[in-house]
């Protein structure tokens, strides 16, 4: 009597064209069958790409969506019903926006620095003008903030109002500072954590972005994938 072996799903890694690369094929090692590789080349490539998921017959795509890409694969999704996305779209939705990061927290309750966000410059700039400071600037839009390059500490209104004539930043969006020696970053899979880090800032800085300070590993867990 011969048991026939299952058949697993048909994988694909997401990528963009000058995007970062999260997954790769060497995170699937020992995967018994090809892995596919599909690249999104931004521009008019919305049919091409799914033309070539239905060829290739990939069930799992598996990949992160940037924020100014994240519509457009809520279309390809939709043209795609049976493919299944990993990190799946709707877990990303949180992540396509730091406004959306802010009321998916104040919806669960969760803690964080308070945060306004104003959608008309008239109410931003009475709001500056009457605020408490250090402030913490940011773009709203957007996943990362690229090195730090969109985050400001502004230490009085003047300071607020320049950076918003000079970046247009809107809509304004903008936290209390919270002074500290380092923050702790952890990476879960699910409920599981499976590395946690700490980054402090560079002496005399107050950033602790990853891509710019000193960053102390302090625990690597082990975790097995299943899908």
């Amino acid at each position: 009597m011969s048991l026939l072996k299952p058949q697993l799903p048909k994988i694909g890694m997401l990528y963009l064209d000058h995007v970062l690369r999260f997954f790769d094929r060497s995170n699937f090692q020992g995967w018994p069958d090809k892995i596919e590789q599909v690249i999104y080349h931004w521009g008019n490539d919305k049919q091409r790409f799914i033309n070539e998921v239905k060829q290739k017959k990939i069930d799992i795509l598996i990949g992160n969506i940037p924020a100014t890409a994240y519509e457009t694969f809520r279309d390809i999704a939709r043209a795609l019903p049976n493919v299944k996305f990993i990190p799946s779209l709707d877990s990303q939705f949180s992540n396509k926006s730091k406004e959306n990061v802010t009321h998916f927290c104040e919806k669960y309750q969760l803690p964080i620095p308070k945060t306004h966000i104003f959608y008309q410059p008239d109410e931003a700039l009475a709001y500056l003008r009457d605020a408490e400071y250090p402030k913490i600037v940011k773009r709203s839009y957007g996943p990362s903030n690229y090195g730090g390059y969109f985050v400001h500490k502004v230490d009085s209104v003047d300071e607020a109002i320049r950076l918003f004539s000079e970046r247009r930043y809107f809509p304004a969006y903008i936290q209390d500072f919270v002074p500290m020696k380092a923050d702790i970053r952890v990476m879960l899979v699910g409920h599981q954590p499976v590395c946690a880090f700490w980054r402090r800032p560079p002496e005399g800085e107050w950033l602790t972005n990853t891509s710019k300070v000193a960053v102390w590993i302090i625990k690597m867990y082990p975790v097995k994938f299943s899908i």
